[in-house]
């Protein structure tokens, strides 16, 4: 085999054979012992009708190239190392768990020092050799399978009387490869700030004038109307996106529950929004409605559990769910007002319990000199 010298440097060669076709053994055998990763061949003399000189170059390498179509002579070819393209294509290949299979007709005695070269590179990408018995009519192991990450049984050779190399059948397992989950997305418009004036603004201004609108067909008219609403909702009020609460539902909410929850929130809106009383009386109805649902579906629920659990384990961890619930969220009556006056009262009961300090009384000075005059 074509040999690398060092890990980044290459041996290459240039000769003019003059006809590899009579030196088809020495020119593979040279490149061999003279380890060179590369080897380009002129005045190669070989015909494009002659398949034999090609092959046998191709003993252990790999072998391309070109010859003159016209007149004698000339011909230019390639001989490269097996084991480098080989590397460079198993090196583009990610080593991220994927099963991976290498096979086919290395055309390489097992006996030979150029197997060893092989089954040692092939190793060192973690590729194991799958074992098989004779595959030719010679009685060699020519066609070699290589396997990472994956499980192979029942192989099964078989002589064929159509070719001299035998049909391999074997049965691979692939390990199950679970691809991660997207996170979820939410989408959603700030409508509040919305400017209702300035919408109709570009929405007017966007449409095509009454004229030309009028002749348009009711569903090319209604899709005008739609893409103008759409590209003006997003350039005043463009969507945000933001990872999607990832807490997973409760095993009692059921899609009935789900639609009763969605009433019951529009109804809480609409009480707050409309101060009616009758508003509130319907929402305070659904209310009452929406939880004797949940008691039940959470009693049913939780009785099934119990009534189907074996594993006593599994039994007391429901047990504790029920009997050591949660601690309830904190008062919301708490107010600014109430905040305020347990620290203004707090920092009082501290000052109070300081001494007042004693008043320290300051005397004048005496002065015991005058001046009756002064001059300059």
């Amino acid at each position: 085999m074509l040999q690398k010298s060092s890990r980044n440097s290459r041996n290459f060669g240039l000769w003019n054979c003059q006809s590899a076709v009579n030196k088809a053994a020495f020119i593979p055998a040279f490149a061999t012992q003279s380890t060179l990763s590369i080897l380009a061949l002129t005045e190669t003399w070989i015909r494009p009708e002659d398949t034999a000189t090609p092959a046998a170059l191709s003993n252990n390498l790999s072998f391309s190239h070109t010859p003159r179509h016209t007149g004698r002579g000339g011909g230019t070819g390639q001989l490269t190392s097996f084991l480098e393209e080989l590397d460079v294509l198993l090196s583009s290949l990610p080593e991220d768990g994927r099963p991976l299979v290498v096979l086919g007709d290395f055309n390489i005695h097992q006996d030979k020092p150029q197997a060893i070269e092989l089954n040692t590179f092939l190793a060192s990408f973690d590729l194991e050799r799958l074992h098989t018995t004779a595959t030719h009519r010679s009685g060699n192991q020519l066609d070699l399978i290589f396997t990472r990450n994956c499980t192979t049984s029942n192989i099964l050779v078989t002589p064929l009387h159509v070719s001299d190399h035998y049909f391999v059948q074997f049965n691979m397992i692939l390990p199950s490869i679970v691809k991660p989950t997207p996170p979820l997305v939410s989408f959603r418009r700030n409508l509040r700030s919305l400017s209702p004036s300035r919408l109709s603004t570009d929405v007017s201004a966007s449409l095509p004038t009454i004229n030309v609108f009028s002749m348009l067909d009711v569903n090319t008219a209604t899709d005008t109307l739609s893409s103008t609403l759409t590209t003006c909702l997003d350039n005043i009020s463009p969507l945000s996106s933001r990872p999607a609460r990832t807490t997973p539902p409760s095993p009692w909410l059921s899609d009935v529950l789900r639609e009763h929850r969605t009433d019951l929130r529009a109804a809480e809106r609409r009480c707050r929004k409309s101060k009616d009383p009758a508003d509130l009386g319907k929402y305070q109805l659904l209310l009452a409605t929406f939880s004797n649902n949940v008691k039940t579906a959470k009693t049913s629920h939780y009785q099934t559990n119990i009534n189907s659990t074996t594993d006593t384990r599994s039994l007391f961890r429901t047990f504790n769910t029920l009997l050591c619930p949660p601690p309830p969220p904190p008062d919301t009556s708490l107010t600014a007002d109430i905040f305020a006056t347990f620290f203004t009262d707090k920092f009082t009961a501290i000052s109070n319990t300081f001494t007042a300090p004693h008043p320290v009384k300051h005397l004048a000075p005496v002065c015991n000199s005058s001046f009756p005059m002064f001059s300059p």
